[in-house]
């Protein structure tokens, strides 16, 4: 049967479920988003703009007795709750990412804040080095060690 034919059920209570019209109600199989593969209960006729404004879920009818519709019934609540479990997961996805997004920009904030800083030092020291008050590098000044290791040579005539 596809999922837009007229079906014959009854309630649980033993009577045809009946749109306004009078008509055996059809069932049908929602395919929105919101509601997806949910079963529910409308105005039989084709035409939508000829249908009367009956309708109802199928899963907040009572258990009909018929072990197959039951069943279906159970299956569509269930897939329509993992379809709520799944969006909710992605509401949840989507928050923490978005978090994740500003945490990370405020620590390239502060990364760049800190190149910046050590890029003014670096100026700084150069400016320093360069300037007439430092007296002139000199690395036998810097490294005296090094003069006394030298061997002395003495020189006799």
């Amino acid at each position: 049967m596809s999922s837009l034919e007229v079906s014959d059920l009854k309630c649980s209570k033993g009577f045809e479920l009946k749109c306004k019209c009078g008509l055996t109600a059809g069932r049908r199989v929602s395919r929105t988003r919101a509601n997806l593969f949910r079963l529910f209960y409308n105005c039989p006729k084709s035409d939508f703009a000829d249908q009367c404004e009956f309708f109802e879920w199928a899963d907040d009818l009572s258990p009909t007795g018929d072990k197959h519709l039951d069943e279906i019934n159970e299956i569509s609540s269930e897939c329509r709750r993992l379809q709520e479990r799944i969006d909710l997961i992605r509401e949840e996805h989507d928050t923490e990412r978005a978090a994740w997004i500003r945490e990370r920009e405020q620590l390239m904030s502060q990364l760049l804040s800190v190149k910046m800083e050590l890029d003014q030092m670096k100026t700084r020291i150069k400016i320093v080095h360069e300037s007439d008050l430092m007296p002139p590098y000199d690395e036998k000044l810097s490294n005296p060690k090094d003069e006394e290791d030298d061997p002395v040579v003495i020189q006799t005539v």
